[in-house]
C-alpha cells in the first residue's frame, strides 16, 4: 500500500477534537482490494502501526464506492444530522477546511 499519512492529518486532528460531541462523527472509509487499496489485512495493519484511532469501514463490496461516486482519494462528505448529503469534497483538503466544512454542515441541519 502506497499511503501518505500526512494526507489524512485533518482526520486526525478532527476526530481527536470532536470525538465526544453528538453531533459531529468523524468515519473513514477503505475499500479493500479495489484500485489502488490494499487488503483489508494489509489496511488493518496500516491503521495500527500509524496509531489512526477514528473508526474506519471496509466498504468490502465498493457499495459506497460506486453508491457514492468516490473517484478521488481521500474524499470527505458532510452528512447532515438528519442524514442528508449536504456536500462532498474530492481530494486533499487542510484542517482549517475541514473546520469550515464541519461549521457549515452544522448550520444546515
Amino acid at each position: 500500500m502506497n499511503i501518505s499519512v500526512s494526507r489524512y492529518f485533518h482526520l486526525f486532528k478532527a476526530f481527536e477534537k470532536y470525538k465526544d460531541s453528538d453531533d459531529v462523527a468523524v468515519i473513514g472509509v477503505a475499500a479493500p482490494d479495489y484500485g489502488q487499496e490494499g487488503s483489508e489485512e494489509e489496511i488493518k495493519t496500516f491503521l495500527k502501526e500509524h496509531n489512526i484511532t477514528y473508526p474506519v469501514l471496509m466498504d468490502r463490496n465498493q457499495s459506497l464506492f460506486y453508491g457514492y461516486g468516490i473517484n478521488a482519494y481521500p474524499t470527505t462528505f458532510m452528512i447532515t444530522a438528519d442524514g442528508e448529503v449536504y456536500g462532498a469534497v474530492r481530494g486533499q483538503i487542510t484542517y482549517d477546511i475541514m473546520e469550515d466544512i464541519i461549521r457549515q454542515t452544522r448550520g444546515a441541519s
